[in-house]
């Protein structure tokens, strides 16, 4: 029973393990911003009305992501006023530690932290072979030199 017992928690902290590998390679997709930008600003330039626009203007949109990841934590630090700092930090190591391996915290940090770097690293694979299967560099350059 007790040999049960330990497979049965294992294999929960394995789907937790994973789960929060999943969560936090999709968090880490949002890497993938600067393999993408050229493409859609490509895409609006050469298909839309508007072809004064620039790859430049493509770090709007990583801009408000920052800005919306701010807003997030100033969201959190209000809860975090209303429950107290203490409350907050012993939840969170709680919750973060937890996953069901509680002899190795580091290794599980580690593995759910690589979800999120190997996020861009999956996905910029994967929006090249989508949009650009064969590889091919830019040939036409606009009037300021932009390809």
């Amino acid at each position: 029973m007790e040999l049960l017992v330990k497979r049965n928690t294992l294999f929960r902290g394995c789907l937790v393990l994973f789960g929060g590998f999943l969560v936090h390679l999709a968090i880490g997709a949002l890497y993938t911003f600067g393999n993408f930008s050229p493409y859609f600003v490509s895409y609006l330039r050469n298909r839309t009305a508007d072809s004064s626009v620039q790859n430049v203007d493509a770090l709007w949109v990583n801009g408000i992501g920052a800005f919306g990841n701010l807003f997030g934590m100033l969201i959190a630090g209000v809860v975090n006023n209303m429950v107290g700092p203490r409350l907050t930090t012993l939840l969170g190591t709680f919750v973060y530690c937890l996953h069901w391996f509680p002899t190795r915290p580091s290794l599980v940090s580690g593995i759910i932290l690589a979800g999120y770097g190997g996020g861009a690293t999956i996905f910029n694979q994967v929006i090249t072979a989508y949009i650009n299967p064969d590889n091919y560099s830019p040939d036409l350059v606009t009037e300021d030199g932009e390809r």
